[in-house]
């Protein structure tokens, strides 16, 4: 005589009843595995060339920054004024001695116009003034006489030149340039 507990053991084991509706998951992950591994291999394509795209961009992002920083340099060495406007006359730039001669910091020159400089209360040069009644925006000058007296009240005569410069979608920006002749 086999005890009842191990009779319903032996029992449930051979004679289980199971209800299966549709495939199983083992079938499922089967047949979904090639399209899973090929989008697995489709993101990480992406993330590769993703990588890639940011280590070009971050190098030429040094070039770019390398490039600024000798334009900036060799601006601010040449003793004459500069400055860098665009079309419709607003100081993108200008170099120190720009500076020394409009009584202007750079910080307060960039994103305004010749006439909202003379404007400011801290300018002390008269060179904004006296470039600005001698000549017309839009027009192109090569050596006009220019006298003024600079930040220090001191008289100074220069020649102004003036040049257009394009950019690669064609947008215009002018580049003025002071010349000082004698102090």
């Amino acid at each position: 005589a086999m005890p009842e507990a191990e009779r319903i053991a032996i029992r449930n084991r051979y004679l289980t009843t199971s209800y299966q509706l549709g495939l199983s998951w083992q079938q499922i992950a089967w047949r979904a595995a090639p399209a899973a591994l090929v989008a697995i291999g489709l993101l990480s394509l992406g993330y590769v060339r993703l990588r890639r795209e940011v280590r070009r961009r971050h190098a030429t992002e040094q070039a770019l920054r390398t490039q600024l920083r000798f334009r900036s340099t060799l601006l601010d060495m040449l003793p004459f004024p500069i400055g860098v406007r665009d079309a419709r006359g607003v100081y993108l730039d200008v170099n120190e001695a720009a500076e020394q001669a409009m009584g202007l910091r750079r910080a307060v020159v960039i994103g305004r116009t010749i006439e909202e400089c003379i404007a400011l209360p801290a300018a002390s040069g008269k060179l904004a003034a006296h470039i600005l009644a001698t000549t017309a925006r839009g027009t192109l000058y090569e050596g006009v006489r220019v006298d003024f007296q600079d930040a220090d009240g001191s008289e100074r005569h220069g020649l102004y030149w003036h040049r257009r410069c394009f950019d690669e979608r064609g947008a215009i920006s002018e580049v003025p340039m002071l010349t000082i002749t004698t102090g």
